[in-house]
């Protein structure tokens, strides 16, 4: 006679610790001083096999596209949690300085 197996408890799968912070939607090249950005960013967070990572997501302003020298002024509303799959969608960002900036999304704040 064999025996049937039974089923074991729940088992809980999470994704991995966070490996990356892309941007599927890009802010326009042209905005205006004081208002919205015409494209408002959406970054997806991923873990290193390509699943989605629940995470707080910030965009930082830069001078120099490598990203090392901060920005003079301040995104506005630039901090979100990503939804369950992963993406963040930022609403009314805008920035308060009449220069050229470089976007950074970065864990945390």
């Amino acid at each position: 006679m064999s025996q049937k197996a039974r089923p074991h408890s729940n088992v809980t799968v999470s994704a991995a610790s966070l490996a990356s912070l892309s941007f599927v939607i890009q802010p326009s090249g042209n905005e205006t001083l004081g208002s919205k950005f015409i494209m408002q960013p959406v970054v997806i967070a991923l873990d290193s096999y390509a699943n989605p990572v629940q995470v707080l997501i910030s965009l930082l302003p830069f001078n120099d596209s490598s990203c090392t020298e901060a920005g003079l002024g301040v995104i506005s509303s630039s901090t979100r949690y990503s939804n369950i799959s992963g993406y963040a969608s930022f609403s009314y960002i805008s920035y308060n300085r009449a220069q050229t900036i470089y976007i950074k999304a970065s864990n945390g704040m």
